[in-house]
Order: C-alpha cells, then sequence, then structure tokens
C-alpha cells in the first residue's frame, strides 16, 4: 500500500513540475502573441534556463527579440539552433529576416533560402517569390534600413498568409482523403476513422 502511495505522489510531483515549467513557456507564449515583447523575453529566459535545449522556446525568443528590435540578439537565438544541426527551417527564415533588420540583405537572402520544409510546399513558394520580389526591388533602387525593414515585415506577413493557406489546404487534403475513406474507396473498412 505504502508503495502505490509513493508512486503516486512520485507522479503527481512529476506532473507538478512538468506543469509548472509549461506554464513559463505559455505564459511567454502568450506575452508573445500579445505583441508584449519585452515581457516575454524575460519569460523564456527563464524557461531557458531549465530547459536550455528548447528550440522551440529558442527560437520564440529569437522572434520577441526580433520584434523589440534587437536584431542581433535575435540573429544570436536562431544560430544557435541551427548551430546545433537542428532542422527547423523556421530558424533559417527567422536569421533571414534578423540580417534583413541588420541591412544585411545578402547574409539574409542566404539563410532564406535554406527554409526548406517538403510538408510545406506553400510556404517555400511564397518565401522564393519574396526572395525574388526583394532582389527586383534591390536592382531597381538603393533600398534604405526603414525599406528593409518594411520588407522583412512584408515577408513575414506574406509567410504568415502561406501558413495559413498550406494549413487551409492540408485540411482540405485531409476531407478529401477522409471523403473517400468513407464512401469505401481507399479505407479499408469504410468506418472513416482513417486510422
Amino acid at each position: 500500500m505504502a508503495k502505490k502511495v509513493y508512486i503516486i505522489l512520485g507522479a503527481f510531483f512529476s506532473a507538478t513540475v512538468l506543469l509548472t515549467g509549461c506554464s513559463g513557456f505559455s505564459k511567454a507564449n502568450t506575452k508573445l502573441e500579445q505583441k508584449k515583447y519585452d515581457e516575454a523575453i524575460p519569460l523564456y529566459q527563464e524557461y531557458l534556463q531549465q530547459h536550455p535545449e528548447s528550440a522551440e522556446a529558442r527560437r520564440s525568443m529569437g522572434i520577441a527579440y526580433l520584434k523589440s528590435g534587437h536584431p542581433d540578439k535575435a540573429a544570436a537565438e536562431f544560430r544557435s539552433i541551427l548551430e546545433k544541426k537542428i532542422k527547423d527551417p523556421y530558424s533559417s527564415l527567422y536569421l533571414g529576416l534578423a540580417y534583413l533588420y541588420k541591412g544585411d540583405v545578402a547574409e539574409a537572402v542566404t539563410f532564406m533560402e535554406q527554409f526548406k520544409n517538403p510538408r510545406q510546399p506553400l510556404v517555400e513558394e511564397e518565401i522564393r517569390n519574396q526572395i525574388r520580389l526583394l532582389q527586383t526591388e534591390l536592382s531597381e533602387k538603393n533600398l534604405s534600413d526603414e525599406d528593409l525593414t518594411a520588407i522583412a515585415d512584408r515577408i513575414e506577413k506574406a509567410v504568415e498568409l502561406a501558413v495559413a493557406r498550406q494549413k487551409q489546404a492540408d485540411r482540405e487534403a485531409l476531407d478529401t482523403d477522409t471523403e473517400e475513406d468513407d464512401s469505401g474507396g481507399n479505407g479499408g473498412d469504410g468506418g472513416g476513422c482513417g486510422c
């Protein structure tokens, strides 16, 4: 009986520790979504002290740095993810945007071109389109730092829209697959489970 109590208490303690760590990350993400970047950064820093290998937290902190006007700190966060050989296409994209904010167009393009995610072809295509548009703008005139900041913001918005289009296309493809399963086409028992 005592052994069961220890097991239950151990599970409760583990869950409490896990949820406490996650709540700090959740709070930081909430601040990021609310565009309260200066409030999000210390929450990410605190979380990363306990979870230094979290690429997601590090990327989110990099975005907060970028949005709060610290492209050098942002670049350091994205670079640290990529240096660990973690395949994170969004760190490549945001590292490119950080370089664009810093006025280094060549480095920006180099890193944005490294965005590779076969599961998001619409996003890849949009990034390629944005790079071509940037290169066209560069060939037509000298771009100021303000121009480059506006372009970085435009690229980020275009990518966000492409992500939304990709999610919609994925849902539609899933709905089509489910309909075929339900009609007995490809899905075995026709139960609609999709498993």
